[in-house]
């Protein structure tokens, strides 16, 4: 498992150009609409929405009539309990180019609960059913997520937290000051600061996100390090997706449905395999 600070330059390679006020044309709107697609494709509520964000659900109908945006540390909550990353709020808008997402990703969405939801056990015993192969491993970065906290209190902080601490290495390795950084992303200095000093506070745009992928070319995982709660709960999910990612792009006919309803099998039984640290959503 990775340390919360960055292991070397090469993780935040290069840094470009983005004319934001183009990529982020009508954003919330976009969000929105992303919002619901994903709600629908995901057969749940927005109650159970506003729950993954943890707001009440009249804010939660604003982001989805794109009249406000979530926050990031909301959002990296509402990642957790749905399944869903970060990533796939942005999958309407041009910052899709940035952040590694594919119809494939499109495809996986009624899926991402259940994908990290269910226990080690579960998960690889299905795989094996479908394929008839008994070598699957248990994969070493899986038995480190074994011990997990009980409560989700904080999930969205703890992300946002190891975000500014990267943030800040990234800025010294690339012998940066705060007021260079701050233009990069287009925000002011102060905001700058106030984002990488009160991470605890929540202050952090979603869209940061996607500025830091688009400015900095850095990959999805780069704030998903350290030994948080979020961090280890994200890294079993994403191996999992990047897992059944492959076999999608390879597997055709019978063998792809029955991978697909495998795993919708197992999410409508999810609740007596559930870890406890994990609320279902409720539909």
């Amino acid at each position: 498992m990775k340390s919360d600070r960055l292991e070397s330059p090469e993780d935040f390679p290069s840094l470009r150009r983005i004319d934001f006020d183009d990529y982020e044309q009508d954003l919330s709107i976009k969000i929105g609409r992303a919002l619901e697609e994903i709600r629908g494709r995901l057969s749940v509520s927005q109650a159970s929405m506003a729950h993954g964000f943890g707001v009440t659900v009249g804010q939660y109908r604003k982001y989805e009539a794109g009249i406000d945006m979530p926050k990031l540390h909301a959002s990296a909550r509402w990642s957790i309990i749905s399944g869903v990353p970060i990533a796939m709020l942005f999958h309407k808008t041009r910052y899709v180019d940035f952040l590694e997402i594919n119809e494939c990703d499109i495809e996986l969405i009624p899926l991402y609960h259940t994908i990290a939801n269910a226990t080690d056990h579960v998960f690889y015993s299905g795989l094996k059913l479908v394929f008839q192969d008994s070598s699957w491993p248990v994969q070493e970065e899986l038995r480190q997520c074994t011990a997990l906290d009980s409560s989700l209190d904080g999930i969205g902080e703890q992300y946002c937290q190891v975000l500014s601490k990267n943030l800040e290495s990234a800025r010294a390795s690339l012998a940066l000051g705060k007021a260079d950084m701050a233009e990069w992303l287009g925000i002011a200095t102060n905001t700058y600061s106030r984002y990488v000093c009160e991470s605890k506070k929540g202050s952090m745009p979603v869209y940061l996100y996607a500025r830091i992928a688009a400015v900095s070319g850095a990959k999805q995982s780069w704030a998903m390090c350290g030994e948080t709660t979020y961090s280890k709960l994200a890294l079993k999910r994403d191996i999992r997706i990047q897992i059944l990612k492959s076999l999608l792009s390879i597997e055709k006919g019978g063998r792809l449905q029955a991978i697909k309803g495998l795993f919708s099998h197992i999410g409508l039984n999810l609740s007596m395999y559930n870890n406890p640290a994990m609320p279902m959503l409720n539909h």
